[in-house]
């Protein structure tokens, strides 16, 4: 039987480019237009992997992650949009996620992505991570400084560049600095490849 992966986006346009580089592939692709269809959809097989958009009506993409994770569903999901921003990417990723990509798509890009959340699925039960100051040790934390690690917690919360700024009471400019050393020291190539890897222990 073909692997099935579901897609979640209200864009048709977006649904037929999905489901032509996936079919290529070798993909079976099963499509909803609709977040709450999905939710209540039934499937003889469960699917290897969910692509999902952050941004639809009814029910957002991030409530639907939630929903299937309140469920115990561990398939892999990816959150894809044409929108996104840092404290959207980082929601989804400590919600559960395993990936976040932005559209449009390239079939190289897209299967690397997808590859990787099915190899990280099979090899390992997802960790959740949640981020608190004081509650949860961050991983390999002794490569930081005490003022890098206090500007990762406050950005692995969610928080923009700016608001950490107000927070830590330093200049937009001093974070970005700090911040670029952090994602250097962990080899993460953005914040939300930092939140992965440090979700996952490094």
């Amino acid at each position: 039987m073909t692997a099935e992966i579901v897609i979640v986006d209200d864009d048709v346009l977006v649904q037929r480019t999905l489901a032509n580089l996936l079919g290529s592939q070798g993909f079976s692709v099963v499509p909803f237009l609709d977040g709450r269809a999905f939710l209540d959809a039934s499937f003889q097989t469960q699917p290897i992997c969910i692509l999902l958009d952050v941004r639809l009506p009814k029910i957002s993409g991030i409530n639907i992650l939630k929903e299937l994770r309140s469920r115990g569903s561990i398939v892999p999901v990816i959150m894809i949009s044409g929108v996104a921003d840092i404290p959207m990417a980082v929601d989804a990723i400590l919600g559960g996620a395993c990936d976040f990509i932005e559209k449009p798509f390239f079939l190289d890009g897209l299967m690397k992505r997808i590859n990787r959340a099915l190899e990280n699925h099979s090899n390992s039960n997802a960790q959740t991570f949640v981020s608190a100051v004081g509650v949860q040790s961050i991983p390999n934390e002794e490569l930081l400084t005490p003022r890098e690690r206090e500007l990762l917690a406050i950005l692995l919360e969610g928080a923009t560049s700016k608001e950490a700024a107000q927070k830590l009471r330093l200049s937009p400019r001093t974070v970005e600095e700090y911040r670029g050393r952090i994602l250097k020291k962990y080899g993460a190539r953005n914040i939300v490849d930092l939140v992965q890897k440090v979700r996952d222990g490094c």
